[in-house]
């Protein structure tokens, strides 16, 4: 159960932990600490760097998580994300994706080619791709172009992204403001669940809430999983 647990909560914090912003997505770090009740379990980060690749300036962006202390002992999880796209329209030209959880690992690379509407991965050979497609990092990192001031509470946000060898269909529901406190200090928040399908151990629109800055940075701030017998929530820690 308690691996169960952890399973869904890294599946949340690496699908919305780089937010929304209207200043842009360069050369940003943020360090965020997980915990169950006051018990620390892992470390998450999500940097990116401005690059430039043959005359192309190339944004790439690294999501991590990784389990700490007794957490680890119980359940060892290294993931790894990484995404290089075009700084310009944020079409992903490389995704690259190594996940260590306990036994399972699974690695896999995929060039796009938006021309041809096609990808090449190393575990699933070619596919089609729809034009437009993006992995799912730079897909949320593309929603920092959104203007996102002019939601209103049940309207929906879609970031969906290519993983493995598809789309991954995400949206989010915006439930409006709330102020939160974060090592002291007050933070008015706007409110977003996720609407995806997850085991039965949670609802992802009630009992999950992420909570991101209400200015022009759309920092997430805190995710918070609701659990029958308390709760998980991964607060920014540094920026």
């Amino acid at each position: 159960m308690f691996k169960r647990i952890i399973a869904v909560f890294v599946g949340v914090l690496l699908t919305v932990q780089v937010g929304f912003s209207q200043t842009g997505a360069e050369n940003e770090l943020l360090e965020y600490e997980i915990y169950y009740g006051v018990i620390s379990l892992g470390k998450a980060e999500i940097s990116t760097q401005s690059l430039t690749i043959k005359n192309r300036k190339v944004i790439h962006a690294v999501a991590r998580f990784a389990t700490i202390g007794e957490a680890r002992r119980l359940f060892e999880i290294d993931d790894i994300y990484e995404s290089y796209f075009d700084a310009e329209t944020f079409l992903p030209l490389k995704f690259i994706a190594n996940i260590k959880e306990e036994k399972y690992k699974f690695s896999n690379e995929v060039l796009f080619f938006h021309k041809s509407n096609k990808a090449k991965t190393t575990n699933f050979g070619e596919v089609a791709i729809q034009k437009g497609t993006r992995d799912i990092v730079s897909a949320f990192l593309y929603a920092r172009k959104m203007k996102m001031n002019t939601l209103k509470p049940n309207d929906v946000v879609d970031i969906s992204g290519f993983l493995k060898k598809n789309t991954v269909d995400t949206k989010l529901r915006y439930k409006g403001l709330k102020s939160i406190k974060i090592g002291g200090k007050n933070y008015e928040c706007m409110q977003f669940s996720p609407m995806v399908y997850s085991p039965k151990l949670v609802n992802p629109e009630k009992d999950v809430v992420i909570y991101f800055s209400n200015d022009v940075q759309r920092i997430p701030l805190r995710i918070e999983v609701k659990l029958p017998a308390g709760s998980f929530r991964a607060d920014l820690k540094k920026r």
